[in-house]
């Protein structure tokens, strides 16, 4: 370790750090068993990526969901090309499985699906309480000025930017839905991007209740 007391080289983050890999920013994962906090050291116990993985709403939905009219709905094709990886804590009991789908639009939507191995299923009774997942996307260096909207009832969505500094930008929705301040992207990239010029990354959730987008830059 070096004087600062973080290590010599800069562990290359994973699309889920955990403290066990080295990750000094906010925590992504958040799980507590009897009221005791976990910090899990995944290993990866299995691989699927020949190509395509079932495109999915959600973790539990599949690639189908019915609406309120009874109606099935899909999200497009029945697989796209993606990648699938299960990866566990046997000691503490935890399994993640996480998928990366590429769409036919050039989009790239990822979800993890958390999976309690000493729950009921497992002839054991010892529930685990997740209090938060939050994947994300690595950015290059270049990404320096970040894009969001905020505004209220007749001045929605209105663009506001500011330099990624060192540290966490947070634009949590914590009113149950999006309201008129509910930023439906978070763009980070080089200063100045706009629709026409620039290299611009974004992100968004896909959920209709509370949530949070997030940049983070560490200074190591």
């Amino acid at each position: 370790p070096s004087v600062s007391g973080a290590l010599d080289d800069t562990a290359w983050p994973s699309i889920l750090p955990t403290q066990a890999e080295s990750w000094i920013g906010e925590q992504r994962v958040v799980l507590r068993r009897d009221g005791i906090e976990l910090f899990p050291k995944f290993t990866v116990t299995g691989m699927k990526f020949d190509g395509v993985v079932a495109a999915s709403l959600d973790a539990v939905s599949g690639d189908s969901y019915t609406d309120v009219t009874g109606r099935a709905r899909t999200t497009g094709p029945a697989n796209v090309p993606g990648v699938a990886i299960t990866a566990r804590d046997e000691e503490q009991g935890v399994e993640l499985e996480w998928h990366l789908e590429l769409l036919p639009g050039g989009l790239a939507r990822q979800k993890a699906i958390v999976t309690n191995l000493f729950g009921a299923e497992a002839g054991a009774e010892a529930p685990l309480e997740i209090g938060k997942i939050e994947l994300g996307f690595p950015l290059p260096e270049s990404a320096s000025e970040i894009l969001t909207t905020t505004g209220h009832h007749l001045r929605e969505r209105s663009p506001q930017r500011q330099p990624l500094t060192i540290g966490r930008f947070e634009k949590p929705q914590l009113a149950g839905r999006p309201d008129f301040d509910a930023s439906l992207l978070l763009t980070a990239g080089v200063p100045g991007f706009g629709f026409e010029h620039g290299e611009a990354y974004s992100v968004h959730v896909g959920w209709s209740g509370n949530s949070v987008l997030s940049a983070e830059r560490l200074p190591y």
